[in-house]
């Protein structure tokens, strides 16, 4: 569900919702060109790391750490011969 609407204390919020949780952008209502266009760029920057945080997700980067960490651990045990 996405929902556009002005509050009360002169901001936009759009709310989109997703099944890990909600993404929510509250901007406000007047802005000048010039803040218009730092806002455009401050939006570019935000989706950039956004876009590396799914790129480099932490979950993915400690599930292969813990791989080749276990790897490594079986790889260093001697075992004595019997």
């Amino acid at each position: 569900m996405n929902s556009n609407k002005e509050t009360n204390s002169g901001f936009y919020q759009d709310i989109f919702n997703v099944p890990e949780g909600l993404c929510i952008l509250r901007y406000p209502s007047k802005m000048s060109k010039e803040q218009f266009i730092e806002f455009t760029k401050w939006i570019k920057l935000e989706l950039r790391k956004i876009k590396r945080g799914f790129i480099e997700a932490p979950q993915d980067r400690i599930g292969l750490r813990l791989k080749e960490e276990t790897a490594a651990d079986a790889s260093s045990v001697k075992v004595a011969p019997s």
